[in-house]
């Protein structure tokens, strides 16, 4: 089986995880755009570009959509990390058990 977050990107010759957290360190102070709608990444335009109606609505559409996504992800890894904080309590008190034995 071939891992595919190690397969090296065609262009850049770098591997799919390095770009991605390229991305999300970009991401920290620029508006890029993302949904898994669309392969790739989008820069936002900025709103001094925005020159008609319809593309300050698709402009707000794909934000909001993004916005979205982000939320939906936050929800499940909320749930995860209860679960492996559940799990981490567990562990501690054994640890602690087969220290005092």
């Amino acid at each position: 089986m071939i891992d595919l977050l190690l397969k090296p990107n065609q262009l850049t010759g770098l591997s799919d995880r390095v770009l991605r957290d390229m991305v999300s360190h970009i991401k920290m102070n620029k508006t890029i755009i993302s949904n898994c709608d669309k392969k790739g990444y989008k820069r936002g335009k900025g709103t001094e570009l925005l020159k008609t109606i319809d593309e300050a609505e698709y402009e707000l559409d794909i934000v909001k959509k993004s916005i979205k996504e982000i939320n939906s992800r936050k929800k499940v890894y909320n749930k995860q990390l209860r679960q492996y904080i559940a799990y981490m309590k567990v562990l501690e008190k054994k640890l602690e058990e087969l220290k005092n034995e």
